[in-house]
């Protein structure tokens, strides 16, 4: 079976000085996990994809991507967004909110935004991951 799904993983971890041990025991997953995503055996969730990427605070793509081939044959495959017929948008949120903290997200959703970086990111620690 082909990997459509390539991965830095192996070379993210040797450039913080982690072993696959360390890694598997900070991110709460057997050293085999780490091992098979390296190769390519494995493809992670969009859970553990999404805690790699905090964890090494870097943007998801910059971590995991489609195979190239795969990726041009679906790239811009998806239809234009509709625009609504009275007011022309096409369903964007207007605001820069995380949309899935809503509008009124309170003081936890305060708190949230307090977490974020300059870039959108949230700032997560070790400890938050376990």
């Amino acid at each position: 079976m082909k990997t459509v799904v390539l991965n830095r993983l192996r070379e993210l971890r040797q450039e913080h000085g982690l072993t696959q041990e360390q890694l598997a025991h900070d991110l709460d997953v057997t050293r085999h996990t780490i091992l098979a995503l390296e190769v390519g055996r494995y493809v992670p969730s969009i859970e553990l994809a999404l805690r790699l990427a905090a964890y090494f605070d870097l943007p998801l793509e910059r971590i995991f991507w489609l195979d190239p081939v795969l990726d041009a044959e679906v790239r811009g495959l998806a239809p234009q967004p509709i625009a609504d017929p009275e007011t022309g948008q096409t369903g964007q949120p207007e605001s820069d909110e995380n949309p899935a903290q809503g509008g009124n997200a309170g003081s936890a959703g305060n708190a949230a935004n307090d977490a974020l970086s300059s870039t959108g990111r949230a700032r997560i620690s070790r400890e938050d991951i376990r």
